[in-house]
C-alpha cells in the first residue's frame, strides 16, 4: 500500500469529534510534517477544549497513523484551510 499523507480535520460535538473534512497533501512525509508545521493552534487541546482539531494522518499502514495534532479555533481553522490550500496548489502546479 502506498503510503500516502491526510491533514483530517474533525469538528467538536457534544460527546466527541465528527470528520468535517479530509485534504491529500503529500506523499512525502518530510513535506507533510513541513506543511502541518505552519498551520496555527495548540498543540495539546486546552480548557476549554477547541472546537475544531487537525490530524497529520499516515494512510500507508494497515490502520491509519496520526503522527500530529492541532486544536484550533474557528478563525486559526480558517488560515490554516488557507494554509493547506495554498500549499498544494502551489505543489501540483509548480513542483
Amino acid at each position: 500500500m502506498k503510503t500516502q499523507y491526510q491533514i483530517e480535520c474533525n469538528i467538536r460535538i457534544t460527546d466527541g469529534y465528527v470528520e468535517l473534512a479530509r485534504f491529500q497533501i503529500s506523499d512525502s512525509k518530510e513535506d507533510a510534517l513541513e506543511l502541518f508545521s505552519q498551520l496555527k493552534g495548540a498543540l495539546i487541546a486546552e480548557k476549554p477544549t477547541p472546537a475544531i482539531r487537525m490530524h497529520l494522518v499516515d494512510t500507508g499502514q494497515p490502520l491509519e497513523t496520526v503522527l500530529a495534532a492541532r486544536y484550533c479555533t474557528l478563525c486559526e481553522a480558517k488560515d490554516n484551510f488557507e494554509i493547506i490550500t495554498k500549499e498544494t496548489f502551489r505543489a501540483i502546479n509548480i513542483g
